[in-house]
């Protein structure tokens, strides 16, 4: 299973693998990174590919880095 790690600073996100993101956590934290969700990368594309308008598009993917 793939998992995602997303970290966000500002504008700034960053997606990591499981091993990278046990790897570089700590630092990403020490640079002012949170990290704001995990993810199953192909839970979230099948819900990306099922919205049927933009509105649900934007809160999908607003949902996984608030």
């Amino acid at each position: 299973m793939n998992i995602l790690y997303i970290y966000k600073k500002g504008k700034e996100i960053i997606a990591l693998e499981h091993f990278e993101a046990i790897d570089k956590h700590t630092q990403l934290i020490k640079e002012g990174f949170e990290h704001k969700s995990t993810i199953n990368p192909s839970v979230v594309i099948e819900n990306l590919l099922q919205c049927e308008n933009e509105k649900e598009l934007k809160i999908i993917l607003n949902n996984l880095i608030q």
